[in-house]
C-alpha cells in the first residue's frame, strides 16, 4: 500500500512539474497573463521546456510498480522484435541514401530554409506562431531544422535530415498500431511495405513538415487501439498526449485524427461497459487538451487562426451558397463530385499528383499492381464491421472528404496523414487472399488424402481377407510378422499422422510463399521509386529549365563575378534571395536576368569590363550562342555537375576578363 502510494505521490509530482514547464513555455510566447519576467523567451528554452513537459507528462502515465523476478521475453517475440528493428534500419537507409542529389531542388521547402535563417537571427522568436502567410505552421519544426542545419550545413541533407527521422520512427509505430488491431503476420507485412512505400519514402526525404503528422497520429490511434482492447487508462492517456503533439505540425494531422478519434469513441458507447468509456473519454480528452492547449492559448494571445493554411486555401463561401441555394444546385453538386470530391478519392488508387510538383509520377498513390488488394482489404474490413477495421477505411475516406472541400484536391500533400491507413489496409488484403489461398490449397490436400485413405484401406481389407483364408487352410500357430499382422486402425493411424505432416508442410509452405510475396511487392516499391519515379519526377518538377540550379553553380564561383542569366522561360527571382539568406551568400541576389534578345539587339557593350563574367544561356538558342561566340570567342561549356535533367539545364559560359 505504500507503494502505491509513493507511486501516485510520484505521478501528480511529474504531472504537475510538466504542466509547469508547458504553462512557462506558452506564457513566454504570448504574456496573455501579463507576467512580463517570462516575456520574451529564448527560443530554444522554449522547445527544452515543451519536450520537458511532454516527456514528464508520459512519465506519469507510465509509472508504475517495478515487478521483482518478470518473465523474461520469449526467444519469439525477440525475433519479432529484431525483424522490426531490421525494417527499420531498411527504412531509414532508404530515406537517407543520396539525400543531398536525388532530388538536388527546393520543392516547397524554401519556406522552411527561410524560417531556420530567421530563427538563426532571432534567438527570442516565439515558437508557436505561424511562420508566414503561406507556410502559416508553427516554428517547432524549423527548429528541429535548426540543430540539424548545425550538423550537416546548409544543405539540402541539413533541412531534410528531421524529415528522414520522422519518416523512419513511423515504421515502429506503424507495426505498433496493426498489432494492436491484428496479428504479427499483417503487423510486419505493414511495417514493410510502409517502409518501402514510395510517397511515404518521397515526404520523408523532403524538408517539409508533413511528415510529422503520420507519426503522432499513429502512435495516438495506436495507443487507443491496445486501449480499447485492454481497458487500461494508461493507453487512453497516452493517445490523448500524441494527438496534441500531431496540433503542432502539419494541419492535416491537425484536423483528420482528431475527428478519427472522436467517432471510434462514439462507436465504443455503443458496446457494453458505458461509465469505462466515459472515463477512458475524459482521460484521453484531458491529456490531449493540456499537451495541446500552449499551441491555441500562444495563438490566442496572438489573435491568429486556429487553421490558417485552411481558411487560405478553403472553397469561396459562395461556392457553397450557390451549390445549396442555386436553381442548378443538383447540376452544382455533380461537378463538386467531379472537380473535387472524385478526383481526391482516385487519387488513391490510380489519378497522379495533380501538382505534379511535390510527388508527381504517372500513378496515383498506390501503384497499380497493389491496387486489387487494396479493394479487397476495404471490403473486407467493412463486412467484418469492427470499429478498428472501420477507422481504418475512414481515415482515406475523411482525408479525401477533407481535401476536396479546398482548392486543389488531388495535391499528394495533403494525403501524407492517410499513408499509415492505406498500408494497413493494403495488409489485410493480402492477408485476406493468401488465406483464402491457404484455405483452398489444404482443403484440396485433404481431398486428396481422403481419397488415399479410403483406398489404402479398401486394399488392405481385401488383402486381410485373404490372408484369414490363407490362416483358415495352414492352420500354421506361429506368430505372424508385425508387418503382415497390421490392423487397419494402425495403418489409419500411420496414413493419418503421414497426412498430418503433409498438411503441416504446405501450410508451411505457404506461410513461405505469402513471405516472399510481401518481400517482392516491398522490392518492387523500391525499385519504382528510386527508378522510373523519381526519373520521371525529376523532369515533371522542372516545368522550365532549373534556375535553382544556377543558383547552386553560382554559389562555387568566385564572389566577385558578375553573372548574366539570358532567358525566356519563367524565373522565380526569391528562389535567389532565399538561397543567398539560406547560404548566407549575399552576392547571389546580384545576378542579371534578363531577355536574350535584349542582349542581341542592344549589343554586348553594356556587359562589365575587367571582370569575370559567367554567361548562363540556354543551349538550344542559337542565334545567341552564335552571337556571344562572334563577340569572345567563347570557351567550351559547362554542365551541372548536379543531378539535373540535361535538358533542364542552363550551358554555363565562364569569361576571364580581368
Amino acid at each position: 500500500m505504500n507503494i502505491l502510494r509513493k507511486i501516485a505521490w510520484s505521478r501528480l509530482s511529474l504531472a504537475l512539474a510538466g504542466l509547469v514547464c508547458l504553462g512557462v513555455m506558452a506564457e513566454g510566447q504570448s504574456a496573455l497573463l501579463g507576467i512580463q519576467a517570462l516575456y520574451p523567451m529564448r527560443w530554444d528554452v522554449q522547445l527544452g521546456l515543451f519536450a520537458t513537459g511532454v516527456a514528464l507528462l508520459i512519465g506519469a502515465i507510465t509509472l508504475k510498480k517495478t515487478v521483482v523476478g518478470a518473465s523474461h521475453d520469449s526467444p519469439l517475440r525477440i525475433n519479432h522484435y529484431i525483424l522490426i528493428a531490421l525494417i527499420t534500419l531498411l527504412a531509414f537507409v532508404l530515406r537517407a541514401w543520396n539525400l543531398e542529389n536525388s532530388v538536388h531542388l527546393f520543392i516547397d521547402e524554401q519556406h522552411f530554409s527561410n524560417s531556420v535563417t530567421v530563427l538563426r537571427g532571432s534567438p527570442q522568436l516565439p515558437l508557436l506562431i505561424p511562420m508566414n502567410q503561406i507556410a502559416a505552421f508553427p516554428w517547432l519544426y524549423s527548429a528541429l531544422q535548426t540543430y540539424t542545419v548545425s550538423i550537416f550545413g546548409t544543405t539540402l541533407t541539413g533541412l531534410r535530415a528531421v524529415s528522414v527521422i520522422f519518416g523512419t520512427l513511423t515504421i515502429p509505430a506503424m507495426y505498433f498500431w496493426a498489432r494492436s488491431l491484428f496479428d504479427r503476420r499483417i503487423a510486419w507485412a505493414a511495417a514493410l511495405l510502409l517502409a518501402t512505400f514510395p510517397p511515404h519514402i518521397h515526404f520523408s526525404r523532403l524538408g517539409m513538415n508533413n511528415i510529422a503528422d503520420p507519426l503522432f497520429g499513429t502512435l495516438a490511434l495506436a495507443f487507443l487501439a491496445r486501449g480499447f482492447k485492454n481497458g487500461k487508462w494508461n493507453d487512453f492517456a497516452l493517445a490523448g498526449v500524441m494527438l496534441g503533439l500531431a496540433q503542432y505540425f502539419y494541419e492535416g494531422g491537425k484536423l483528420v485524427y482528431p475527428v478519427v478519434a472522436g467517432l471510434w469513441f462514439l462507436m465504443s458507447l455503443f458496446k457494453p461497459h458505458k461509465i469505462r468509456a466515459l472515463f477512458n473519454i475524459l482521460v484521453f480528452g484531458l491529456m490531449f487538451m493540456i499537451v495541446a492547449a500552449p499551441l491555441y492559448y500562444v495563438l490566442t494571445g496572438w489573435r491568429s487562426m486556429y487553421t490558417p493554411r485552411l481558411a487560405s486555401m478553403r472553397l469561396e463561401t459562395r461556392y457553397w451558397v450557390d451549390l445549396l441555394v442555386a436553381p442548378d444546385g443538383l447540376t452544382r453538386f455533380g461537378s463538386y463530385l467531379n472537380q473535387q470530391l472524385l478526383p481526391a478519392l482516385a487519387h488513391f488508387v490510380g489519378r497522379p499528383d495533380g501538382s505534379k510538383f511535390y510527388y508527381g509520377g504517372q500513378f496515383g498513390l498506390l501503384v497499380p499492381y497493389v491496387v486489387p488488394f487494396f479493394l479487397i482489404g476495404i471490403g473486407v474490413l467493412l463486412w467484418r464491421r469492427k470499429s478498428g477495421g472501420v477507422i481504418l477505411v475512414l481515415i482515406p475516406l475523411l482525408t479525401a472528404l477533407g481535401n476536396s472541400l479546398i482548392n486543389f484536391s488531388d495535391w499528394s500533400a495533403r494525403f501524407v496523414v492517410a499513408f499509415p491507413a492505406c498500408v494497413v489496409i493494403l495488409a489485410v488484403g493480402l492477408d485476406t487472399v493468401w488465406r483464402g489461398v491457404e484455405f483452398l490449397t489444404q482443403r484440396r490436400e485433404g481431398h486428396k488424402e481422403s481419397q488415399r485413405l479410403r483406398f489404402k484401406f479398401l486394399a488392405l481389407s481385401e488383402a486381410w481377407w485373404f490372408k484369414i483364408q490363407h490362416l483358415k487352410i495352414h492352420l500354421t500357430p506361429q506368430t505372424p510378422n508385425k508387418a503382415e499382422a497390421c490392423s487397419p486402425l494402425q495403418f489409419g493411424e500411420g496414413v493419418g499422422v503421414r497426412s498430418k505432416k503433409r498438411i503441416q508442410n504446405t501450410k508451411l509452405k505457404l506461410i513461405w510463399s505469402f513471405n516472399f510475396l510481401i518481400f517482392l511487392i516491398a522490392a518492387s516499391q523500391v525499385i519504382y521509386y528510386f527508378g522510373p519515379h523519381l526519373t520521371l519526377y525529376n523532369e515533371q518538377v522542372r516545368p522550365a529549365r532549373d534556375h535553382q540550379d544556377v543558383a547552386w553553380r553560382m554559389r562555387d564561383l568566385p564572389p566577385e563575378t558578375q553573372v548574366f542569366l539570358f532567358t525566356d522561360e519563367v524565373t522565380f527571382y526569391p528562389h535567389f534571395e532565399g538561397m543567398a539568406r539560406y547560404w548566407d551568400v549575399p552576392h547571389l541576389t546580384e545576378i542579371v536576368i534578363t531577355d536574350p534578345y535584349y542582349l542581341v539587339e542592344r549589343g554586348a557593350g553594356y556587359l562589365p569590363r575587367g571582370v569575370d563574367i559567367a554567361l548562363f544561356v540556354q543551349p538550344d538558342n542559337r542565334e545567341l550562342l552564335h552571337y556571344l561566340d562572334r563577340v569572345f570567342d567563347l570557351p567550351p561549356p559547362q554542365y551541372s555537375p548536379y543531378n539535373v535533367p540535361l535538358d533542364k539545364q542552363y550551358v554555363l559560359f565562364y569569361l576571364d576578363l580581368k
